[in-house]
């Protein structure tokens, strides 16, 4: 009983930490990442990011400005072509820039991650 218990206790810590050093991360000035980046080589995230990489809110402004859509309606719940697109591309392009987890695209854009990860499939 003791020995499950605990493992579910580590297991959520080891959520938390995760969860606490991805938020934190993404708030890090591009300038400030990159002098990281001279001052430690070879330094990483613990989720395996490195410094100086676009940030999801990038991604998402960087999108929205391309497919002319307004980056607050992403969040809404319309169902236009138009946000659709938008938001499977900022799922792309975070993912393959290692900007975020899916987890963390689904949770900006206001969807579960399994829809985001049923499109990208398509």
């Amino acid at each position: 009983m003791f020995g499950k218990a605990n493992e579910a206790i580590a297991a959520y810590s080891r959520f938390v930490a995760e969860t606490v050093c991805e938020e934190a991360s993404e708030g890090l000035q591009p300038s400030l990442a990159a002098s990281a980046a001279e001052l430690l080589p070879g330094f990483e995230f613990r989720d395996g990011r490195q410094p100086g990489l676009r940030s999801l809110e990038q991604i998402v402004l960087e999108v929205a400005a391309e497919l002319s859509v307004d980056h607050t309606l992403l969040e809404s719940a319309g169902r236009d072509p138009k946000l659709v697109r938008a938001r499977l591309e900022i799922a792309r392009r975070a993912l393959a820039a290692g900007a975020a987890s899916l987890t963390a695209v689904a949770a900006r854009l206001g969807r579960s991650p399994s829809t985001l990860s049923e499109q990208l499939r398509r």
